[in-house]
């Protein structure tokens, strides 16, 4: 059986990754013709031309770039092997970075990490930002996991599976102040409403927006708000109705005075764990995942 050169694949990644020989050269502390001769040699053994001149750099052709996703592959299982036996011996905690949608409620991001903590010898960095940023930043391997409200669909060359953690029936909530202009005749009097919705880039906002069509409820929009944490403080000041995990009810009334309206019946969040393994060989990503496997049949945080 024939296997590839881990070496000459080293040389082929950073010549990909800096745009030109002369660049890789210098961060691999090589001469140029060895990395030329090399690259040479993993041509020949593949069967492909890797690169094409582009201007005064290099560019991968079709196939290289297939070689390319490989050996990104190749290199993230090395340094995770490396981490897990390095963790052993170490005293120090091990980073485990992961990327929040902003689109998902912080305590629900809380009770989906909170096995991890179990663990001494994690330290868990996390970073906020959109699902289409952080799905760069876990392809680039900045990130280990992405935790979301919405699987990532299939797309051309994005290879991530996403992973089902667990679900929770949502409810709609508002200030008191809301609630004491009118008798609430849940759903109907929804209609004309005060509401803060969710920007048009998220689940929730097109499950409530069908929810609404499908009973003919038009509320006002009053404000449309990308993060679920200022879509709280609006709601808290009065300014309109929000949707929110039923689990968060406890929560949203002590700290921020919101009372439960009603449930949005039929309507559920899901929430994944995004990845870029098709079977999870990391430990730590395979302890959350069984964790939350073995919470509950039904997923229900």
């Amino acid at each position: 059986m024939e296997y590839p050169n881990y070496q000459h694949l080293t040389y082929f990644y950073w010549v990909a990754k800096e745009g030109s020989i002369s660049k890789a050269s210098r961060v691999l502390c090589l001469s140029q013709s060895t990395i030329s001769a090399q690259l040479r040699t993993l041509e020949n053994q593949l069967g492909i031309k890797l690169f094409d001149k582009k201007g005064r750099g290099l560019a991968m052709t079709e196939e290289a770039k297939v070689v390319f996703s490989y050996a990104e592959e190749l290199f993230k299982l090395g340094q995770e092997l490396l981490s897990t036996t390095k963790s052993k011996k170490q005293k120090g905690l091990m980073n485990f970075k992961v990327g929040f949608d902003h689109s998902l409620h912080k305590m629900t991001g809380y009770r989906l990490l909170a096995p991890l903590f179990h663990h001494d010898n994690i330290k868990v960095i996390c970073y906020e930002d959109s699902c289409e940023k952080l799905v760069l930043k876990l392809l680039s391997h900045d990130l280990e996991i992405i935790i979301t409200n919405s699987p990532v669909q299939p797309q051309m060359q994005i290879k991530v599976f996403n992973y089902l953690l667990g679900e929770s029936p949502l409810a709609i909530f508002g200030h008191l102040t809301l609630l004491k202009n009118k008798k609430m005749k849940y759903p109907e009097n929804l209609n004309g409403a005060p509401f803060l919705l969710p920007t048009n880039n998220t689940y929730l906002r097109r499950a409530l927006e069908e929810w609404f069509l499908s009973r003919k409820i038009f509320p006002v929009v009053r404000a449309e708000i990308e993060d679920s944490s200022l879509i709280k403080t609006f709601a808290r000041e009065g300014i309109g109705f929000m949707a929110a995990p039923l689990w968060a009810k406890k929560e949203l009334k002590k700290s921020y005075g919101l009372a439960h309206v009603g449930n949005l019946t039929g309507l559920k969040e899901q929430y994944y764990l995004i990845s870029v393994q098709r079977k999870i060989n990391n430990p730590i990503v395979a302890h959350l995942v069984e964790e939350h496997r073995n919470q509950s049949d039904n997923k229900n945080l």
